[in-house]
């Protein structure tokens, strides 16, 4: 828990082309929350952000946290407010990425 909203983040060993459907399966097991996953290839790796809609109406937006925290990974992404994801080529920027996370959503 991060201030008074739910915050999974977590790197999965499964192919990207399966994070959508982990990251539905998950929130909709949390309800109400953050679900920040990430999947590493090599140095390469993906992130996957998902905002459930009670906070999204809130003014928690994936697409506004991702940019954020892509840059942290080497890379870029967008999407949607409920969804986003960024591909980076800096793995070991994940962890900063978590954390930074973390921090943005206290202040």
């Amino acid at each position: 828990k991060v201030q008074d909203y739910s915050l999974l983040s977590a790197v999965v060993d499964i192919e990207k082309k399966e994070l959508n459907d982990l990251g539905n399966d998950l929130m909709e097991r949390m309800g109400s929350g953050i679900l920040l996953l990430c999947v590493i290839e090599g140095e390469n790796c993906q992130l996957y952000l998902k905002v459930s809609p009670d906070l999204v109406k809130k003014g928690i937006h994936a697409n506004a946290l991702i940019k954020q925290i892509s840059e942290l990974i080497e890379g870029s992404g967008g999407g949607k407010k409920e969804m986003a994801q960024a591909g980076g080529k800096n793995s070991k920027g994940v962890i900063i990425a978590f954390d930074k996370i973390e921090e943005m959503l206290r202040d």
